[in-house]
């Protein structure tokens, strides 16, 4: 495990006095497919294509003899919204994911685990993390949840819990986070 030299740079503007930079990084960079991002993708293109068939059959006046179609011009730009809303789901959501990974960064000290992007800076006491978890992947690429997940969050914008997202040398980051602790805890219950 190594400090990412960029994020290493970035936090040491974070740090306080009284603590130390224990590890610094970032997400991985680029296009990253998770199991929420798949579902994701799957559910956009159902959302995109039932309006796109309905559109064009509407477009083509293809319809059941003696069948009137809707005039295009009213449904036309209701089908629409439907059809952006689809599109952002396929691809949107993927060049918005990469832009916010390529503007975050993560830290962690002897008080605190830092994340920073490039609107705000939230920062967590250590001795009030009460519930961390690993997920991995077989690369050791992982994330680090800093609080317990709402399952429904993860389908809405900004609503996850903090983490350390897909980060390389995940193992080593949450061991390193889970020895902070105990550091922590020690030094603040003496």
């Amino acid at each position: 495990m190594f400090m990412n030299p960029d994020a290493e740079y970035v936090m040491m503007n974070e740090v306080r006095r009284d603590e130390k930079l224990l590890w610094a990084g970032r997400p991985t960079a680029g296009f990253v497919l998770t199991p929420v991002e798949a579902f994701m993708t799957i559910f956009g293109l159902a959302w995109t294509a039932v309006p796109l068939g309905m559109l064009l059959a509407l477009a083509s006046g293809e319809f059941e003899k003696g069948e009137e179609a809707p005039p295009l011009l009213i449904m036309g730009p209701f089908l629409g919204v439907f059809i952006l809303i689809g599109l952002y789901m396929l691809v949107g959501r993927h060049v918005v994911a990469v832009r916010k990974r390529k503007r975050t960064f993560y830290g962690l000290t002897t008080e605190r685990a830092i994340i920073k992007t490039s609107r705000e800076t939230a920062s967590f006491p250590l001795r009030n993390l009460q519930h961390i978890s690993l997920t991995e992947k077989r690369d050791g690429r992982g994330t680090i949840m800093l609080a317990q997940p709402n399952p429904a969050a993860a389908y809405m914008p900004a609503g996850h819990a903090p983490s350390f997202d897909v980060i390389p040398d995940a193992r080593e980051v949450y061991q390193l986070i889970q020895q902070a602790i105990r550091a922590s805890t020690c030094s603040t219950g003496s």
